[in-house]
């Protein structure tokens, strides 16, 4: 999975207001302090989660990131998916 064409379109869909762009269908799930989470479907019908997080003095995102690996390493697939990559840039 090349997550920065995922970035990419997941960015395309905010500038075009379009909800599917290269391949991948977005849905907005749910939005909280923290940030938004996205759902999304690739054009092989694999669903993924995507989490834009605010950069948090707390590394809040860094932490979520940690545990989901660490559960998900435990074996606990059903309830815990691999997260793919943790992308920390400066904006």
């Amino acid at each position: 999975m090349d997550t920065s064409t995922l970035i990419e379109s997941l960015i395309a869909f905010h500038i075009e207001a379009q909800n599917s762009v290269n391949g991948f269908t977005f849905e907005r799930a749910t939005e909280g302090a923290n940030g938004i989470v996205y759902r999304v479907i690739a054009s092989n019908d694999v669903v993924y989660a995507v989490k834009i997080a605010r950069k948090s003095p707390r590394k809040r995102a860094w932490r979520e990131f940690t545990i989901t690996n660490a559960i998900h390493n435990q074996g606990i697939h059903d309830i815990c998916p691999r997260p793919l990559a943790l992308i920390l840039k400066r904006v």
